[in-house]
């Protein structure tokens, strides 16, 4: 089944997380979980690291390297503290583990906890930080909309570059706030292609058609230099998001492309939106090349005129294939 993607950045190149080698199971990003378990959260830049203690000279298999490190505040998001330095300490990656460490020299939202020794560590090892920008102050009231408030002020500075844009509004998407709808309508703005694509496929996600046009032409028009990790996004956003009715003009047309994914996430689409309005488009579907087509088209058309008895399983349809596509192209010339 198809996912969210989320990438790493490096040197201009994306890494899709699911390819990448790495030997833990990283948990999904919940920024809302996130924010509600630190105790403090702000914008700022860690600038230097004073090596590994207390366990730099540990075994192997004794725990993980701790690192201290010090973060200039920007801004607090949440929570209190009285200077403008925080000192940090956080786990050192290692391949069995999967952490993640705060990037050195770059504004970042950095998510801490209070330890009993007065210094902070960093409230998830997956995820001590997100992009952020310096410079920019909320004035949202809750937490967790400042948050949102920081992440969307990235999206919108002409200093941001396309690789952070993209990872706040990977970010923005794990969320469920209106407020996100906002900030990413205000994305599809954006001059830069990626981010408006980005932005298109959270929204549609979310059954939010905003975006529909910008993915459309995104997928029609076969853009060579769009990143696998975004098309992905976008087929994925079409596929599990879509309910809206208004979307199955430009679905049918999706259907008619040559490229069989995007003919799969438009079938899927169609069945999920369940209207009788997506019955044509779904009837020609079970000519289609692909088996997945065809059988998103087979439960689809089982689904929206009720007949329970002629939706099958996948493994029954794989059995039996020919006998549901027998009957519902019987019953679309007779319908």
């Amino acid at each position: 089944m198809l996912k969210i993607v989320n990438v790493v950045w490096s040197v201009g190149l994306a890494c899709i997380l699911s390819l990448c080698m790495r030997a833990a199971v990283v948990p999904s990003l919940d920024l809302q979980t996130l924010v509600a378990n630190s105790d403090v959260v702000v914008v700022g830049v860690l600038e230097l690291h004073q090596g590994i203690s207390p366990n730099g000279d540990r075994n192997p298999g004794e725990g993980p390297q701790l690192r201290t490190g010090v973060v200039h505040v920007d801004q607090i998001l949440k929570g209190r503290i009285n200077v403008g330095t925080v000192e940090v300490q956080e786990s050192l990656s290692e391949e069995s583990q999967g952490y993640s460490s705060i990037p050195i020299d770059k504004c970042r939202i950095v998510f801490l906890r209070y330890r009993n020794d007065g210094r902070y560590e960093v409230t998830s090892p997956y995820y001590p930080s997100v992009v952020g920008i310096c410079g920019y102050h909320s004035s949202a009231n809750a937490d967790l909309d400042r948050v949102i408030d920081q992440l969307g002020a990235v999206l919108s500075a002409k200093s941001s570059v396309p690789q952070d844009r993209v990872e706040a509004i990977n970010d923005l998407a794990t969320v469920e706030n209106s407020n996100v709808i906002g900030v990413l309508k205000k994305a599809l703005e954006n001059e830069d292609r990626l981010t408006r694509v980005s932005a298109s496929a959270m929204l549609l996600l979310q059954n939010n058609i905003s975006g529909l046009e910008i993915a459309d032409t995104a997928l029609r028009s076969g853009e060579s230099d769009l990143p696998s990790f975004l098309r992905h996004n976008l087929l994925y956003g079409i596929s599990e998001g879509i309910k809206d009715e208004r979307a199955i003009h430009m679905l049918d047309r999706l259907l008619h492309l040559p490229e069989s994914d995007t003919r799969r996430a438009a079938a899927s689409a169609l069945r999920h939106i369940g209207s009788k309005a997506a019955i044509d488009p779904l009837i020609s579907a079970l000519w289609d090349v692909d088996f997945d087509v065809r059988y998103y088209a087979v439960i689809g058309l089982a689904e929206i005129t009720r007949e329970s008895d002629r939706r099958p399983l996948m493994d029954e349809f794989k059995e039996h294939e020919q006998s549901y596509l027998t009957y519902w192209r019987n019953w679309s010339r007779s319908k």
